[in-house]
């Protein structure tokens, strides 16, 4: 048996003792935060989950900032002198953690969120003013007594146990020490999966803290240290120094006049008929959904649509779409905000309102606005920032699974069954007299590791029913499954649509649906950037809505950017700006112009080819040839095509700077 001395048993039990009694202190603020805001319809009951949660989130970070004074105690075994910078590290530690603690919950006080990007602002604004405000209003002094008394507690505790060091053998290495550095291996890779926080697949996260469908016990499980951490990956996102007229000077502009001249030579928008009854709105935002996929649907050999194919018969399909972004939120940003810049409203200006949001319209106009995720609310900070830019409820996997607790929890959130049956219930409890609706959804079942959710058996597919540009770097059965999750995920917005469709509520009901990206195939470098940006975009719109419109060309090319002004003018009666997309029932525009791809600045595409958009006014042509965009010399129409592309992505920007930049 291994066996070790008293003192070398208190080597050990010091440094967890010492830890323990932070991971105490921590866990006693949390109960603080619960106690002093919780209203009374919260229980303990309630916060259990946030708690249990919350310690794992204290031991993860208390853990990451330990770890440098537990390699000095260690090597204080060898170097006494090590022991004294270990002391002072493991302070540090714990000490940060307990203020940030104390800081987050003054910060709930006064501005009724968890810490943000918004705490930067103490040196964005009247820094000295914002001091005096602090040193006036804020418990100092109690709180430096408690800290004090906080950092005394685990001094104390530790102090009591004796620690001169393990023995050491002076003829060499013996049973003794072996024992020693066998404790010392086995406390490392211990604190190394506390530091980690979770043995599955993905570690500990930010989006991991979602416990609850109510906002305020999801708010109680962070502590000071992470919500800091992301407050200052928020910050440094995004970051507009060249001032307000900085990018249209990039685009070869001189002012915002020179851009509005390009800007009003085009022509004008069609005035759109407004509905005599606002209709509800809903936009479904698939995960991966790209336009390779859906076009090589073939029934009961490569069902890539499920049920979805039926519902296609009734709707406007653009196949020729392209993505606004090159992931998830780049992608969601760019379609809710018409932003070329992302993470935007997680950056240092995210705390601002967004006047510039596309949702505004429709609340403007008496429309309740509703986001609901089948991933976890808290990811990207959803749940906190989306009700600052127009939203008035959002919703995750926390609320669908309180919802269905049948459901199971995968990756990467709840399936998107659960999903659209949530949004289906949500449509289904409203009252005649309830305002209309403008309900966005994003799903999150057709990504990696491409497994479907809940078991669920899938129709047969065929990778090699996929279009040939596609290089094959995968196994056949990677691309197999994901071909099924495609499938899954489709077939359940085919659900949705065909539930509205059976009860009557297309009547009333617009309904638009893309994907947010392409799935992750690899494709040539040059010519194929219609088939890696590709993605199908889709309307069901009401018969009463569509009496009296021009038919709608359904091969034109159209991006994301086209959504929204489509959405408001079919719902709202508005007419786009100049500087927006499309009203695709009206277009006029015989291209369309996206934030992403190509050039530096994004790319335009019509039927007189494409046209990327790069800095000080530099165009790169193409025009299509088979299946693939070929490099030509720029012709007057392209020309004219990126220079307006240009002048709308310039006053895109120029519109959020001045927002932003007040």
């Amino acid at each position: 048996m291994l066996r070790r001395s008293p003192t070398a048993c208190g080597f050990f039990l010091k440094p967890i003792v010492f830890f323990s009694a932070f991971l105490v202190i921590l866990s006693l603020i949390r109960i603080a935060f619960f106690m002093e805001f919780r209203t009374g319809d919260f229980g303990w009951k309630d916060f259990l989950p946030a708690f249990w949660m919350g310690v794992r989130i204290d031991a993860k970070w208390l853990a990451t900032l330990i770890l440098p004074a537990w390699i000095f105690w260690l090597m204080s075994a060898k170097w006494p002198k090590a022991k004294k910078w270990a002391e002072a590290l493991g302070l540090i530690a714990g000490g940060l953690m307990v203020l940030l603690g104390f800081v987050n919950i003054e910060f709930f006080r006064f501005y009724g969120t968890p810490i943000s990007a918004v705490i930067f602002g103490l040196f964005q604004d009247d820094t000295q003013a914002i001091i005096k405000t602090v040193l006036s209003d804020w418990p100092i002094l109690p709180y430096v007594g408690i800290f004090l008394a906080a950092m005394a507690v685990p001094v104390i505790l530790s102090a009591l146990i004796p620690a001169a060091g393990p023995e050491r053998d002076a003829a060499g290495f013996n049973w003794r020490t072996r024992g020693n550095l066998i404790t010392a291996v086995l406390l490392t890779i211990l604190l190394s999966l506390i530091l980690r926080g979770s043995l599955g697949k993905f570690p500990l996260r930010f989006q991991s803290l979602s416990v609850s469908p109510h906002v305020f016990i999801n708010q109680c499980v962070p502590n000071g240290a992470i919500l800091f951490y992301e407050a200052m990956c928020d910050q440094s996102a995004l970051s507009f120094k060249d001032g307000r007229d900085g990018e249209l000077k990039a685009l070869g502009f001189r002012n915002i006049d020179d851009v509005n001249e390009v800007l009003a030579g085009a022509a004008p928008a069609a005035q759109p008929i407004k509905p005599t009854k606002k209709p509800d709105v809903v936009l479904a935002v698939m995960e991966s959904m790209g336009r390779d996929q859906f076009l090589s649907h073939v029934p009961g050999t490569n069902d890539t649509l499920g049920r979805l194919a039926n519902e296609l018969r009734n709707a406007w399909v653009f196949t020729n779409g392209l993505t606004i972004g090159p992931g998830t939120f780049p992608a969601l940003e760019g379609i809710l905000f018409d932003t070329p810049y992302s993470p935007l409203s997680q950056s240092r200006y995210g705390h601002l309102p967004f006047p510039f949001s596309k949702v505004l319209p429709f609340r403007e106009a008496g429309y309740e606005v509703v986001f609901v995720t089948g991933g976890d609310a808290n990811w990207r900070n959803l749940r906190e920032s989306l009700p600052r830019h127009g939203f008035d409820k959002v919703y995750g996997d926390a609320s669908i699974h309180a919802a269905f607790p049948e459901a199971e929890i995968g990756t990467w959130g709840i399936g998107d069954e659960w999903m659209f049956k949530f949004a289906k219930r949500l449509m289904d409890e409203r009252k005649a007299s309830d305002k209309p609706l403008l309900l966005v959804l994003l799903s999150t079942s057709n990504h990696p590791p491409h497994e479907v959710p809940d078991g669920r058996a899938t129709l047969p597919v065929d990778p090699d029913l996929l279009p040939p540009v596609i290089e094959r770097d995968k196994p056949r059965s990677e691309f197999t499954k994901m071909l099924q999750t495609y499938q899954y995920a489709s077939d359940w917005l085919g659900w949705f649509v065909g539930s509205l469709r059976e009860e009557g509520k297309l009547s009333n009901t617009i309904v638009a649906s893309t994907g947010d990206h392409n799935a992750r195939f690899k494709y040539p470098p040059q010519g194929a950037f219609h088939h890696q940006l590709g993605v199908p975009i889709l309307f069901w719109v009401p018969d009463g809505i569509r009496e009296g419109l021009p038919q709608v060309d359904q091969t034109q090319w159209v991006t994301e950017r086209d959504i929204f002004p489509t959405l408001s003018a079919l719902a709202l009666g508005r007419i786009p700006l100049p500087e927006e997309g499309r009203n695709l029932a009206l277009p006029h525009r015989s291209f369309a112009y996206g934030y992403f791809g190509v050039g530096e600045y994004g790319v335009a595409v019509g039927k007189s080819g494409a046209v990327g958009i790069d800095p000080r006014g530099k165009l790169q042509c193409f025009r299509m040839e088979g299946d693939r965009f070929a490099a030509q010399p720029c012709t007057e129409e392209l020309l004219r095509e990126g220079r307006f592309s240009a002048a709308q992505r310039a006053k895109a920007g120029w519109v959020i700077r001045s927002a932003l930049l007040r």
